[in-house]
């Protein structure tokens, strides 16, 4: 009688497979809903910049929206002349008229920054550029 035989002639059955191929489907499936978390975490929020005046405060403490020219810095900082420093991207303010307040002039590094004209400024998650800024 030689290995797998048994009595009577008849050989042993194969190896069964399903319980591999139902930890195989599992491991898989999580696999996948844990890269799906990650990326849908990696997606960052995103925020909406405003070119402001720094030197145009008022009394409740919002500065005034200037154009997004003098915070582009596309060509080298020509276009500033002796107040370069005075404007600056500020993100995630509340803008109502032509003031924006309740934000800051720090640059968010885990968000996508967009303009109020739709013009993105920077795009977060991995891999992130920066364009534009002051």
């Amino acid at each position: 009688m030689t290995r797998g035989d048994l009595a009577g002639g008849r050989s042993a059955p194969p190896p069964r497979l399903a319980s591999k191929v139902v930890k195989l489907g599992t491991v898989t499936a999580l696999s996948a809903l844990v890269v799906g978390f990650c990326v849908a975490q990696n997606r960052g929020r995103e925020v909406v910049a405003d070119c402001v005046d720094l030197t145009d405060m008022d009394a409740s403490m919002r500065y005034r929206v200037v154009d997004e020219r003098y915070c582009d810095d596309d060509d080298n900082g020509s276009h500033y002349s002796s107040s370069r420093y005075a404007y600056r991207w500020y993100y995630g303010g509340r803008r109502i008229g032509d003031r924006v307040g309740e934000g800051t002039t720090i640059r968010p590094s885990d968000a996508t920054i967009y303009t109020r004209t739709g013009r993105t400024i920077q795009r977060g998650g991995f891999g992130g550029r920066w364009f534009g800024g002051g």
